[in-house]
């Protein structure tokens, strides 16, 4: 086995003139006999250089080599100063036998140096040297893996498990593996889950396996090899003995931990595409085995009411890019995106629940039914489609009684005695004289003067506001009045807090506009609608800017209520905040009254 090491050149040593010592090229290997399951290590020292290039290996036959590092050595000898780099490789065998390493000739800046060979014998595991006719042993004898998998034959999208045996005797492994070369493209495989460990007899031989799975899609028809390049991380025994580093007189054997490629045979999948014969006109996708369920939030309505429709889709198969059914119905419905609100499957993995939930409205009271949804699904273990239909279902609406119903804000009762007016004259504050007439003596007028008149002062103010308290207080709708801005002040700071909250920010600015109009208007709260208060806006001859964003706000917000998704980013919602505080702010100074 010769030429293993390529021929290297240095052109960095072209230049070098004046070493301290002659320059020479060594090789060594120790040990020189080892176990098939340990580990040698090569030196090439390189003396007289200061800064040589890592040498590149080509590879060993019978060996695996890894790059372990570099280390400088310099020592004076009367007077002389010498170093040397040594570079050092792990050897890992891949069989057992006698290997001739060299002779080589290795060129450094224009210069040869011939390198000796080195004879390295490998025995067996268990350390019995071989005889001139015995049968030679290999690693792979002693480790190996096989891929398998549930299903050979699959279409696609459908999903299949893939297995991953491990087999190794007489050898030790550390709890760490690699898998390298997977297709790229055209399969989908999660990462692998190691199961529990087995014992199993292959010929004479008894084998620890360890056993991992990993759960594959096809995403495409086609054939499909699978070569991947497994590695393992295997403990070995330098078997070269080194002095304690403590200095007491014994030797110890040094463990390492080398990966080495494990042979695996190729795997080959078969995947068919989905057929065209019997395919529903609305099937999306879903490829595996389904159960498919709706249910209504109520069947008796008035119109204007909602109706909130959930449709769950349960089973095995490619949950996770499931969309709802769509519903067929007409213009005597408004009908909302759907919204999913519960998930169990997990992207990458098969089988689970998803859950939606859609907001229906009926518009008028001949409706008798809404139609039915269907859900179809491709079926892999029958090889054809099936289709689930829920629906029917029977509905009874009612003329509606309100001119707006299609957003309700729970009803906070105003007390009989804030609603009715005492019928009393509206008294105004009067405005505080523009100064007050303070006698001082002919002593001056220091701040020593001032503070004989604070207790006036505050003689004074409490009976103002005392006078307004009671002001007030005879006056509830008044009170109101002017409760109405701190009230949707502090809605709007919660707003701000809820700026990545899509739906519960909306919630904030419509409770702010609620409790504003409803303070302003001496009104419940349930009595304030988006048509009402459009109304008032439109009266109140609102800036043209600020009736469109309110427009927009109420849309959104209505729309999220409903099952919709969020529908802008964060800036939008922060010009939003603003633009409610600026109508509030304009409908401060208007005249603000029901049409």
């Amino acid at each position: 086995m010769r030429g293993w090491i390529k021929q290297v050149s240095f052109a960095a040593l072209l230049g070098w003139a004046g070493w301290a010592q002659a320059q020479q090229v060594t090789l060594d290997i120790q040990p020189r006999v080892l176990r098939l399951t340990e580990a040698a290590t090569l030196t090439l020292s390189f003396a007289g250089m200061n800064n040589p290039p890592v040498p590149e290996l080509a590879n060993v036959p019978g060996f695996q080599v890894q790059y372990v590092g570099r280390e400088q050595q310099m020592s004076v000898v009367n007077g002389r100063t010498e170093s040397s780099v040594n570079f050092r490789y792990r050897m890992v065998p891949t069989g057992t036998g006698k290997f001739r390493i060299g002779p080589f000739t290795l060129t450094i800046g224009g210069a040869s140096y011939t390198l000796q060979p080195v004879e390295v014998e490998v025995v067996p595991a268990n350390g019995q040297p071989q005889s001139g006719g015995g049968n030679s042993q290999q690693l792979t004898d002693l480790l190996f893996a096989r891929m398998r998998s549930d299903q050979n034959r699959v279409y696609a999208y459908q999903y299949f498990n893939l297995f991953i045996d491990l087999y190794y005797r007489g050898v030790n492994l550390d709890r760490s593996i690699s898998l390298a070369d997977l297709p790229g493209s055209g399969l989908d495989i999660s990462p692998f889950e190691e199961l529990r460990p087995t014992r199993e007899a292959v010929g004479s031989d008894l084998y620890e396996v360890r056993h991992f799975r990993a759960q594959g899609k096809a995403l495409s028809a086609g054939v499909f090899t699978l070569n991947p390049n497994l590695r393992v991380n295997l403990i070995v025994e330098n078997s070269q003995p080194q002095r304690d580093p403590f200095g007491f007189d014994m030797f110890f054997r040094q463990r390492d931990t080398r990966a080495v490629s494990v042979s695996i045979e190729p795997w080959t999948l078969e995947v068919k595409p989905i057929p065209d014969d019997g395919r529903p006109s609305h099937f999306s996708g879903a490829v595996g085995q389904f159960d498919f369920s709706v249910q209504l939030s109520r069947t008796d309505v008035k119109a204007g009411e909602p109706i909130t429709l959930t449709a769950r889709v349960s089973g095995q198969g490619n949950l996770d890019t499931i969309a709802m059914p769509g519903i067929q119905v007409d213009d005597r419905f408004r009908v909302y995106d759907p919204k999913l609100i519960e998930q169990t499957s997990r992207a990458g993995q098969s089988g689970g629940v998803k859950t939606y939930e859609q907001v229906l409205i009926p518009r008028s009271e001949d409706i008798t039914t809404i139609p039915p949804l269907s859900f179809s699904f491709f079926d892999p273990n029958q090889g054809r489609f099936q289709t689930i239909t829920r629906g029917p279902f029977p509905l009874t609406v009612h003329p509606s009684d309100l001119a707006d119903k299609a957003m309700v804000q729970p009803n906070e009762p105003v007390s009989p005695a804030v609603r009715k007016a005492l019928g009393l004259d509206i008294v105004y504050l009067k405005n505080a004289p523009r100064a007050w007439v303070i006698a001082t003596d002919s002593g001056g007028t220091g701040p020593g003067q001032w503070l004989k008149v604070l207790p006036a002062l505050a003689v004074v103010g409490a009976f103002l506001w005392r006078r307004r308290t009671d002001s007030l207080a005879r006056d509830p709708i008044k009170a109101r009045r002017l409760h109405a801005p701190r009230a949707a002040r502090a809605s709007l700071a919660t707003a701000e807090q809820q700026l990545d909250e899509p739906a519960e920010f909306y919630a904030s600015l419509w409770k702010a506009l609620v409790l504003y109009f409803a303070n302003r208007l001496n009104r419940d709260q349930g009595e304030i609608s988006p048509a009402l208060i459009r109304k008032i806006v439109d009266t109140a001859a609102l800036p043209v800017p600020l009736v469109q964003s309110l427009d927009e706000i109420l849309r959104i917000d209505e729309q999220l209520r409903f099952g919709g998704a969020a529908p802008n980013q964060r800036a939008d919602r922060e010009q939003h905040t603003r633009d409610v505080a600026d109508l509030l702010r304009a409908c401060e100074k208007v005249r603000v009254e029901v049409p």
